[in-house]
């Protein structure tokens, strides 16, 4: 994983089980910027605090936490147009 230190790094489904987890392992190896996309509105929160405050008192500069559901493609699309 060292080869993610100071890189921007997206995750899809950062606020489940395995997201999660990688998020964390991203944070253990020094990512500058993670960019969760999430479909559920409190979980990834739940993710980020555990990251910056509970687990591993370091944290990458900036957690960015974006809603979107990539089951539907009309969502994806608008949000990044």
């Amino acid at each position: 994983m060292e080869q993610y230190q100071g890189k921007h790094v997206i995750v899809t489904g950062g606020t489940g089980g395995i997201g999660a987890k990688v998020c964390r392992k991203l944070v253990k190896a020094g990512v500058k910027k993670i960019v969760i996309f999430k479909r559920a509105q409190d979980s990834a929160f739940k993710v980020k605090d555990q990251l910056l405050f509970k687990e591993m008192n370091v944290a990458p500069r900036s957690i960015v936490e974006i809603p979107l559901d990539f089951r539907d493609p009309t969502n994806v699309e608008r949000k990044f147009q």
